[in-house]
């Protein structure tokens, strides 16, 4: 059995995105799983798990995953310009959270007046 990798990893914080490739008859085609890495008792895992708090920021990861697999599709030539394939996108040293504030407190608000409504 060969020890796959992903192809790519979205990394926002402890959130993961990893893209796979998967060679089909018909090309190329990209799937991504998700996590949550932790440590707990020195040791790191990954759950599948999320709270509340993680969610806009998973769905920043899989926004970010499904434009580099649309790229991908397209057949960027940054892509295909290199043999050892794309280089794992790390958005941890990038202001990762702070590049997206706008947004997410913008979902925070809409949720906040969702939850006023609703009482």
């Amino acid at each position: 059995m060969t020890n796959a990798r992903p192809i790519n990893q979205i990394r926002l914080g402890a959130i993961r995105a990893s893209i796979w490739a998967n060679e089909t008859p018909n090309g190329t085609r990209h799937n991504v799983t998700v996590g949550r890495v932790y440590q707990k008792d020195g040791e790191w895992k990954t759950s599948g798990s999320f709270g509340q708090d993680e969610v806009l920021t998973l769905c920043k990861a899989l926004d970010l995953a499904y434009m580099w697999m649309a790229e991908q599709r397209r057949g960027s030539a940054a892509a295909s310009a290199s043999d050892s394939g794309p280089e794992p996108v790390d958005y941890e040293g990038l202001d990762s959270i702070e590049a997206f504030e706008d947004d997410i407190a913008l979902m925070k608000s809409v949720r906040e007046a969702e939850k006023k409504r609703a009482r």
